[in-house]
C-alpha cells in the first residue's frame, strides 16, 4: 500500500481516483480474485502504478487493444492468476458508413457515443487511417451502442465487431508539427501562440478549468511547460511541446509544437 509520503505528492483533485485505486487493491487482496478497471488515461496509470508499487501478493498489467493505446484498462490480479488478453473484456469496433458521401471526425464520433449515455471511462481509443474509423470499448456495452447510435454527424452508421487482431488498423497520426516563437514557456504564452488567441483569453481558459497538463487539471497560467508535455484545451484541442530551440536576439524562445485541433 502507498505510504502517506507517496500520497501527499498527488493533486487534491485526484483524491477520488486514489480512493478507487486503494479500493481495487483491497478487493484483490481480500477476495484473491482479479479486478478489472475502466479505461485509464496515461496520468491515471502513473498514479495507479505509484500507489500499487510492487507487491508479493498481486501484480497489474495494462492493455487498451493495441500496443500504443492512450486509454488502457488495468487488470490487477493475485500472483497465482495467469492473465490472457480476453480478461480485459474489450472489443474493437469498426464504423460502417457510406465513405463515398460522408466524412467523419474524432470529435463527432466521441460526441455521438457520449451522447448515448456511455461514460468516457468505458470507451478506449478512437483511431483512424484515412476514412476507416475504429474504436475500443468495454465489451459489455457493445450491443447497447449498436442499438443507440445510428448516426454520427450527418452520416448513418452501424458497428462491426472485429474478431481478429489483424483487422485493427495502424493508427494515423493527427499531429501537425510547426515551429513557433514565444515570449516564454509559460502555459498561457504557449496556448496563446498555438491557437492564435490573446494571452488574456488563454488565461481565462486556464482559470475556468478548461486546461489540463498531462491529463491533470491546472488553473495556474504561470506554470512553465516542459519538453514532451501534452496540454489539452477544451474546445480547441491538444498541443505537445516537441522541441525547445535557441533564444533569438530579440529574446524570443524558439519551440516546435505538435498540435491536434478539436480532439
Amino acid at each position: 500500500m502507498a505510504s502517506d509520503q507517496v500520497l501527499q505528492h498527488f493533486h487534491p483533485s485526484e483524491q477520488e481516483f486514489i480512493d478507487k485505486v486503494l479500493d481495487w487493491q483491497d478487493q484483490v487482496t481480500s477476495t484473491y480474485a482479479p479486478v478489472l478497471t475502466p479505461f485509464l488515461n496515461p496520468r491515471q496509470r502513473i498514479v495507479l502504478s505509484q500507489i500499487l508499487g510492487k507487491s508479493d501478493d498481486f501484480y497489474y498489467v495494462f492493455w487498451g487493444g493495441y500496443p500504443e493505446a492512450e486509454n488502457q484498462r488495468c487488470l490487477i490480479a493475485p500472483n497465482y492468476f495467469t492473465w490472457q488478453y480476453d480478461d480485459f473484456s474489450l472489443l474493437a469496433i469498426e464504423i460502417d458508413y457510406p465513405r463515398k458521401f460522408h466524412h467523419l471526425e474524432h470529435r463527432q464520433i466521441l460526441g455521438a457515443i457520449l451522447k448515448s449515455g456511455i461514460k468516457r471511462n468505458r470507451l478506449g481509443d478512437i483511431i483512424n487511417h484515412d476514412e476507416v474509423w475504429q474504436f475500443f470499448v468495454d465489451e459489455t456495452i457493445a450491443d447497447y451502442l449498436s442499438m443507440e447510435v445510428k448516426r454520427i454527424g450527418r452520416s448513418p452508421v452501424s458497428f462491426d465487431c472485429l474478431t481478429n487482431a489483424e483487422q485493427i488498423i495502424s493508427a494515423q497520426s493527427d499531429w501537425t508539427v510547426r515551429e513557433a516563437l514565444v515570449s516564454s514557456l509559460r502555459l498561457d504564452a504557449v496556448i496563446s501562440e498555438a491557437w492564435h488567441i490573446s494571452r488574456a483569453k488563454a488565461k481565462n481558459l486556464i482559470t475556468a478549468g478548461a486546461v489540463k497538463i498531462n491529463w491533470l487539471l491546472t488553473e495556474s497560467a504561470n506554470n512553465d511547460i516542459h519538453l514532451g508535455d501534452i496540454i489539452s484545451v477544451r474546445g480547441y484541442g491538444r498541443l505537445r511541446l516537441d522541441d525547445i530551440g535557441q533564444v533569438t536576439r530579440k529574446g524570443k524562445q524558439r519551440i516546435q509544437l505538435g498540435i491536434i485541433a478539436n480532439k
